[in-house]
C-alpha cells in the first residue's frame, strides 16, 4: 500500500541584491541594480512524533517530501526562474536556495513539496507569497505550504469480527482527485470509541496501520486523525466501525436438535463450528425454530413437565450470537413458528389457529383459522410468498393451504393424500406425527414440501393453487441415505429453500431428515439409525446430489436426536 504523506512547510526568502555587470535575454535591463538574487533558507525536518494539538505546525517541510519545487512568477503567473531543491543526502538538513537574475518589482513565490527527488509523485503540499525586490536592499519573506490531503479512506476486508479474532486496517489520505498523498507514519493519530456499554476491542496501532482484537460482542469505532496538517487548518478524520461478534454469530446453519433440547450452529456443511447456542436460556421442549432477516434465532417452545417443574410453552428469540433476549408466552403454547421480512412473528397453536405478532413484546396480536373454522386439520408448516399470500401445511389434510392474508379470506387448496403427482404423505403412519416446518418458498415463489414417508421433496409452482395444471409438479425423491445401508430409506422432516445460488437458478435446498431401516416407525425415535442434515447444491431429474453431515442419533457433538428445523442465514 502506498504511504501517505502531507505536511506544513515553512520557507524563508531573502532577497538580495546582486552586483551583476548585465544580463542578457528578451528584456532588456540598463543596470545590474535592477537585478535581484531571491534566497531560501529551507530546514528539513527529521521524524519527530506530533500530538493532536501540535500538529504539524512546528515542521516547514513534510517529513516524507524528498524534493521542493520553486518557481518565481511574475503577476500575470509567467515563470521567471524555477528550480528544484533536493533534499540532502547527509545528515545535513538544512540547505540554501539562490534564485538569480530575478528583476526588481512584486513578485510571486510559488514552492511545492513531492515525495520524490526528481519532483514526481503526488503533490504533498504547497504554498505562495508574494515578494517585493526592491533594487539595493533586502526584501524577507516566509512562506507557508498547506497540505494537499482532503480526506482520508479505510481500507478492510470486514466490517464483522469474531471475539479472539484479529483484523488489520489502513488509513491513506487523499487530495481532491482521489490520489494517494504518501505521508509518514509519525502523521496519524489512532483513538477508539467502545461505546456506553464498556470495551469491545482493543487494538494497537502503528502509523498508517492499526490491528483490532476483538474483545466482546457489541459495536467498536475507531477514530483516525491526519496530522500532517499546520495547526491553522482543520482537522482531517475518519471514523470506522466494527461488530464484534460471539462465536455463535459465525454459524452459517442453525439446526433445532428436539430430542438433544438444544439449537445447534454450524459454520458450513462439514459441521465444522458445532456449537450449542442459547446462553441465559434452558430449553425443555423445542418444536420450530425461524430467523429474522438480521439473524435473530427465534424457538417455539411447547409446555412441558420434568423433574424442574412445569414449563410453559414459550416463543424465545436469541441474538445473532446466540444470547437469550426475551420471550413471549401465549395463552395457547406454540408448535409452529415463522418470522416473516417485516420481523412479524406466526405460530400454530393448540386450538388449530395461526396467530402473529409484531415482535417478542406481543403486541398486535392478530389471528385466523381455529378447529371450527375447517381451513386445515393440522397445520405442520406456514410459508409467505412474494405477493403476501400465507401458504400453510396440512398435515392431516396432506396439502397446502394458501389464503391472502390474516383475515384467512380465499382459501385456497392443493394437495390430497398418495404418492404421486400433485399427492403429498405428511405423516408417519403408526404415530401421526409429521414433518414440521416442512414448508419453504424461494424467491420466484417455488413451493418446496419435505413429503415425510414419500421420502422426497417436492417443489411446485405457487399458481398450482390457482390452476393445478401449471402446477410444474417435481418430486427428488432420497432413495439413497448418507452413509449406512443403501437400502433404508430417508424421512425428510424440514426444508429450507435458500436464494444462494446464480441468478435464474433454484434455490439451494437444506433439509434435515432420519434415515430408517423400514418405510414406517415412530417418528423421531429410537427407530431412527441416523439423522443428517443435507444441503442439495444441483437437484436432478430422480435423485438429489448433496452434501451433508451428521450420522447415529445420538447427542455428542456433530449428532442430532430429532432435528426438526433448520434456517439459513
Amino acid at each position: 500500500m502506498t504511504k501517505i504523506k502531507t505536511s506544513l512547510i515553512l520557507l524563508s526568502a531573502m532577497c538580495l541584491i546582486g552586483m551583476i555587470s548585465g544580463c542578457g535575454g528578451s528584456r532588456a535591463v540598463s543596470s545590474s541594480s535592477r537585478m535581484g538574487t531571491v534566497r531560501f533558507s529551507i530546514k528539513w525536518p527529521v521524524a519527530t512524533r506530533l500530538t493532536k494539538t501540535r500538529k504539524n505546525g512546528t515542521r516547514v517541510i513534510p517529513v516524507s517530501a524528498q524534493s521542493i519545487d520553486i518557481s518565481v512568477q511574475d503577476t500575470g503567473g509567467k515563470v521567471l526562474a524555477h528550480r528544484l531543491f533536493v533534499r540532502p543526502t547527509s545528515v545535513t538538513t538544512t540547505g540554501q536556495l539562490d534564485i538569480t537574475n530575478v528583476l526588481a518589482g512584486t513578485v510571486k513565490v510559488v514552492a511545492k513539496a513531492y515525495p520524490e527527488t526528481d519532483g514526481s509523485g503526488t503533490l504533498q503540499s504547497q504554498g505562495s507569497v508574494l515578494v517585493t525586490v526592491e533594487p539595493l536592499k533586502t526584501v524577507n519573506a516566509s512562506l507557508s505550504m498547506a497540505s494537499t490531503v482532503t480526506h482520508l479512506k479505510i481500507f478492510k476486508d470486514t466490517d464483522t469480527i469474531n471475539v479472539g479474532d484479529r483484523l488489520t486496517i489502513a488509513v491513506n489520505g487523499l487530495d481532491s482527485s482521489e490520489n494517494t498523498v504518501m505521508t509518514a507514519p509519525e502523521d496519524w493519530d489512532w483513538g477508539a470509541d467502545a461505546g456506553a456499554n464498556g470495551t469491545y476491542a482493543s487494538f494497537v496501532s502503528s502509523g498508517l496501520l492499526a490491528t483490532v482484537t476483538g474483545v466482546s460482542p457489541g459495536n467498536y469505532v475507531i477514530n483516525t486523525l491526519f496530522l500532517g496538517t499546520d495547526a491553522s487548518q482543520p482537522d482531517v478524520t475518519i471514523s470506522t466501525a466494527f461488530k464484534i461478534v460471539g462465536v455463535g454469530s459465525n454459524s452459517h446453519i442453525i439446526i433445532l436438535d428436539h430430542g438433544n433440547k438444544r439449537i445447534v450452529g454450524v459454520n458450513d456443511m462439514s459441521g465444522a463450528g458445532f456449537t450449542t447456542l442459547g446462553s441465559g436460556v434452558t430449553f425443555y421442549a423445542p418444536l420450530d425454530m425461524a430467523l429474522d432477516s438480521t439473524g435473530n434465532i427465534f424457538v417455539a417452545e411447547y409446555q412441558s413437565s420434568d423433574a424442574t417443574g412445569f414449563h410453559k410453552g414459550r416463543i424465545v428469540k436469541l441474538d445473532p450470537n446466540g444470547v437469550f433476549v426475551g420471550e413471549f408466552i401465549p395463552t395457547s403454547p406454540p408448535s409452529m413458528l415463522y418470522v416473516d421480512k417485516q420481523g412479524k412473528i406466526y405460530w400454530r397453536d393448540d386450538n388449530l389457529f395461526i396467530n402473529r405478532i409484531d415482535n417478542i413484546s406481543g403486541a398486535n396480536l392478530q389471528k385466523f383459522g381455529g378447529i371450527s373454522s375447517g381451513l386445515f386439520g393440522d397445520p405442520v408448516g406456514l410459508a409467505i410468498d412474494s405477493g403476501g399470500y400465507i401458504y400453510v401445511l396440512d398435515g392431516t389434510g396432506n396439502r397446502v393451504v394458501r389464503v391472502d392474508n390474516m383475515s384467512g379470506a380465499n382459501p385456497v387448496r392443493y394437495g390430497t393424500k398418495g404418492n404421486g403427482r400433485d399427492n403429498f404423505d405428511l405423516l408417519d403412519p403408526l404415530t401421526y406425527s409429521g414433518a414440521n416446518h416442512g414448508l419453504s418458498i424461494d424467491k420466484d415463489n417455488h413451493v418446496y414440501v419435505a413429503d415425510y414417508a414419500n421420502n422426497r421433496i417436492v417443489r411446485f409452482d405457487a399458481n398450482a393453487l390457482n390452476d393445478i395444471t401449471t402446477s410444474n409438479f417435481n418430486s427428488f425423491p432420497i432413495n439413497q441415505p448418507y452413509g449406512g445401508n443403501g437400502a433404508n430409506y430417508f424421512f425428510p422432516i424440514s426444508v429450507s429453500a435458500v436464494d444462494e445460488g446464480p441468478p435464474g437458478a433454484f434455490a439451494r435446498i437444506y433439509l434435515t431428515g432420519e434415515e430408517k431401516a423400514a418405510r414406517s416407525g415412530p417418528f423421531g425415535t429410537n427407530d431412527a439409525i441416523n439423522d443428517w442434515i443435507v444441503k442439495a447444491d444441483t437437484i436432478g431429474s430422480s435423485n438429489l446430489t448433496a452434501l451433508h453431515f451428521g450420522g447415529p442419533v445420538g447427542s455428542g457433538q456433530g449428532q442430532f436426536k430429532g432435528p426438526l428445523s433448520i434456517a439459513v442465514r
